[in-house]
Formats: C-alpha cells, structure tokens, sequence
C-alpha cells in the first residue's frame, strides 16, 4: 500500500512538472489596448514575435536569442516598449522600441542600460566596470512628459555592501538620460 501511495504522489508530482515545463515554453502578453501581442517561445534559445490583431501584417520577429524569456513593459499609448532582458546572474540589458503606426518597429541603436551607464559615468564617476549585478529596472512612463522613468543598480566589485542605484528619465523625444 505505501508502495503505491509513493507512486501515485510521484507521478502526480511529475505530470504537474511536465504541465509547468510545457507552460515555461510558452510566454506572452497583450498591448494595454489590444492592438499586439507579444509571444515569447522557447526552442533551445527564446525568441520573440510581435503579432499585431485583426491585420494582414506579418508578425514582427525581434533580434536577439536569449536563454531567457524577456520582461515587456508598453507604454499605455502602444507607442512605446520596454525590453528588460536576462543576460546572466543578476546581469540585464535593456532595449527600447518605438512603434510606428505603420507597424514599422524602430529599436534604439544603443541599449539603454549602455546609455544609463554613460550617463552615469559622466555624472557621478561610476564605471560599470566597478560594478557587477548591473541592470535596470522599470519605473513608469510619463507620456505628458514623454518620459520612461527606470532605476540602474549594480553592486561594487571590491565591496558588495556597496554599490549603486540611482533613479533615472529617459527623455523619449530626445533621445536624453536626466537624473529623477
């Protein structure tokens, strides 16, 4: 009998990690308005469409393969995208989108955590090659003021109680960082 208590529990326990492997193949989300969906799929590496609804548009294929699904943040206008991706142990990078009313998608050239660290650098002294656990993270958008709002963090190579994290705006129309 407790033989097969065991086995009943393990396959329950194994039919429910094949149904979360299957789920973890599989990412997506919708535009705050419906207009797109975005559809992350795992084969190896991740990769990511845009699939626009009700429209004879082909879906939008972003460059990159990651061995990890992205985080998307869109502007509630759909105007705008956020691309927070995992690039190692508590490493991301970040590039932003601008969607076209066209369907045209337009990707900034430099990765806007790059741009943070430049900023940074200039600002304050802070080299990110004195940092590890480098990344940002999503604040808001401000579309009165056309604004991405983010934090950039990193923690000191010589002293892990020490680091940075430093609320940043991302001027849209200017293409500019700004200190919050």
């Amino acid at each position: 009998m407790r033989t097969l208590a065991t086995l009943i529990i393990f396959l329950f326990s194994f039919s429910l990690y094949a149904a979360e492997d299957l789920l973890d193949d599989q990412m997506g989300m919708v535009s705050p308005h419906g207009a797109f969906t975005i559809a992350q799929h795992r084969n190896g590496n991740w990769t990511t469409k845009i699939q626009y609804r009700g429209s004879h548009t082909a879906d939008l294929t972003l460059d990159g393969d990651y061995p990890w699904p992205a985080i998307y943040h869109i502007s509630e206008d759909e105007r705008w995208m956020l691309q927070i991706q995992k690039t190692g142990s508590g490493e991301n990078i970040a590039m932003l989108y601008r969607l076209e009313p066209n369907k045209q998608l337009w990707r900034m050239e430099q990765h806007l955590d790059d741009l943070a660290f430049t900023f940074l650098a200039h600002d304050s002294g802070v080299s990110r090659s004195d940092l590890y656990h480098t990344g940002i993270e999503f604040v808001s958008w401000d579309l009165k003021e056309l604004t991405l709002q983010f934090t950039v963090h990193g923690t000191n190579v010589k002293e892990s109680s020490k680091g940075i994290n430093r609320e940043l705006k991302y001027k849209l129309k200017d293409n500019v960082i700004t200190a919050k």
